[in-house]
Parts: C-alpha cells; structure tokens; sequence
C-alpha cells in the first residue's frame, strides 16, 4: 500500500468483538442518538428474529486495526412464492465512511447478495440507484410520501437539532395491553393474539403472488416486541376491517410517525388515511411518512396533502429464481422504516 492509499476493509460478519468499533462508528455516521448504534437494535434484528441466522446477516468492512468502517444489515422474513415458503432478506443500513465510498460500496453489496436467491432493497436513491442496475437488479414500482403535520414545531426542532442544541426526543411509550378509545377508534401498543391473527389475515390475503407469510408471532417480533421498536395499532370501533398500525420516532431531531400498514376493508380509505393524520398529529408527530403500493392508499393519501419524496427513492428485487413474479407486494412492515421508534423503547 503506497503513501496516502486507503487500506482496503475486509468484508466479515458482526459478532460480541466488533461491538465497540460499531457503535462508534454507527454514532459518527448516524448521530448520537441513533437507533443504528444501539445494541437493542442488533439484538432484536439478529437474536428475537427466528428467521434470521444471526450474525451472518449483519456484515461490516473492517481495517487490521479493528476499526469499523462500514455495514450493512438485513432483516430477513419468510416470503411465500408461488404456494413455498423461502427466507427472503431486505437490506438495509448501508453505511460507509465517506473516504471508502468509492468502490468499496458495490463490494459491499455484492457480498450481500452473496448466495441470496430473492433480496428486497428499498429506499435507494441516486446515484446509488445506478449501482444496482448495473448489478440487475429490477426497478419494482413503490411511492413514497410524507405530510407535514406541524410546521411550526418541526421547524424549530430540525434548527436546534441541526445546531446541536439537543431536545426532541421522543416520550417512552405506553404499555397499553387494554385498547383506549379515541375518536371513533381504539388504540393499543399490546395487541392480543385475535388483533394480530386478524392483521396477519389482511396482509396475507392483499398481496399479491410473492409476500411475506405473515403469523401472529413474526407480527408480535416486528411490531410490539418488548425489546423492538413500538407501535401503536388503531383499530375502528365500527369496522373490524379498518385500522392501520404507525410507529413514532425521532429522525433528523423531528418527531416522526410513520404509517407502517393501512387496511380498509370498509373502502373508506381517505377517512382512514385523514383518521391516520390526525391520530399522528395527537401523539405529537411533525411529519408522517408513508410508503405504498396500493394505488388506493396512494390516492387516500394525496387526497389527505401527502407530496412525494424529493428525491424519490426507488425499491429494486435482486433475484435467481428463473421467471420470479416480480409483483412482490409489501409496505413499510418488511423495511427498516419505522426503526426510529427503538427510541421510544
């Protein structure tokens, strides 16, 4: 290695021993307070997850001197395709330091996509999306908005946390086990095993020929795990077919919800969505976020003033199987959205 060259990482698997190394440099990366350091975050991606293998899903690119200088994560979940159920990862958190971006990224992701068979990468934004066209992957169509709920609070938040003068951390959630009433709906942060059979029904039966088997238990890891990030499930009183579940967190110092899952079997989709809105603003959001396929949705949620992201991300499907159906169907549950809510943990 000649004088001013960069030493080339060596792509391994996290384990106990990089654990310090990681979080500082999660904490560099990521800020401070970020969900990305914390090893609530590294157990229950990769310890609670019973579809996971561990440590082998999570690879950093480390120095000989032990130094971190890159990751990137997966969260792995059982897909059905085509009547079989196969683990499926999503990647997620690709992060490097900004001297080693240059090139070393596409080797991190090629050893991601190291004997996957179907891998799910969402949130890509140019230039990296160029990346993983070159790497085949195919483009999946996915929309991508937010609402500004109140611009006044979250104005004053993203300058003070952009000045470093702290504030805006989230409130611990409740441990609500009993559903409270709120405006023709109740709320919950502990649903029971009929809530989540019925929620597990609805995403299994509105997707499409490829999705995620869902089961009350991997709905019980993903979203109200004591050790996870929570959510609160809003449900109708009138219609047991409507309710959406939206996690709280903080991102960039602004409280931010996101709409994890939205179901209408009602077909009143922009009174949920508006209901969705107004739920966020109450639990003290400044923005809410959304991420869909559903055309539906989409219209419910332009309808309520949702705008698209600027720059809009993509959602790419890396895949071996010969004549994979590439209408995978999934939301925000499958993604690593919604992760800031490990704050309010």
């Amino acid at each position: 290695m000649t004088a001013g060259q960069l030493e080339s990482p060596t792509w391994t698997t996290y384990g106990p021993a990089f654990q310090e190394a990681y979080q500082r440099f999660a904490r560099e990366q990521y800020g401070a307070a970020a969900y990305q350091g914390s090893e609530e975050y590294i157990q229950w991606l990769y310890c609670r997850n019973q579809h996971s293998r561990g440590f082998p899903d999570f690879l950093i690119g480390a120095l000989a001197s032990g130094e971190v200088v890159g990751c990137i994560h997966k969260m792995r979940l059982p897909w059905q395709i085509r009547g079989e159920v196969a683990p499926v990862p999503t990647l997620h958190n690709l992060m490097l330091k900004p001297e080693y971006r240059k090139g070393s990224g596409f080797w991190l992701l090629k050893r991601s996509l190291h004997k996957e068979n179907l891998v799910i990468i969402p949130g890509v934004v140019a230039p990296f999306s160029i990346t993983y066209r070159e790497m085949k992957c195919q483009a999946i169509p996915s929309h991508w908005l937010r609402k500004v709920l109140n611009p006044i609070r979250l104005l004053r938040r993203a300058v003070a946390h952009r000045l470093h003068l702290g504030g805006g951390a989230p409130a611990p959630f409740p441990e609500i086990a009993v559903p409270v009433p709120w405006r023709g709906f109740h709320y919950c942060t502990r649903p029971g095993r009929e809530a989540l059979a019925e929620l597990a029904l609805w995403l299994n039966r509105s997707r499409g020929e490829a999705h995620v088997a869902w089961t009350e238990d991997l709905l019980r890891w993903r979203f109200f795990d004591d050790r996870g990030p929570r959510h609160f499930l809003v449900r109708s009183a009138d219609s047991a077919a409507d309710f959406f579940v939206l996690s709280l967190g903080i991102r960039h110092g602004v409280q931010f919800a996101r709409i994890m899952v939205l179901a209408c079997g009602s077909g009143a989709w922009s009174a949920l969505a508006g209901a969705a809105c107004r739920f966020a603003r109450e639990m003290g959001a400044d923005m809410l976020g959304a991420m869909t396929q559903d055309s539906r949705l989409l219209a419910a949620l332009a309808q309520a003033g949702f705008s698209r992201y600027n720059p809009h991300p993509e959602t790419f499907l890396f895949s071996r199987i010969p004549d994979c159906p590439l209408d995978a169907q999934f939301g925000p549950e499958v993604t690593d959205l919604g992760l800031e809510a490990f704050a309010t943990c």
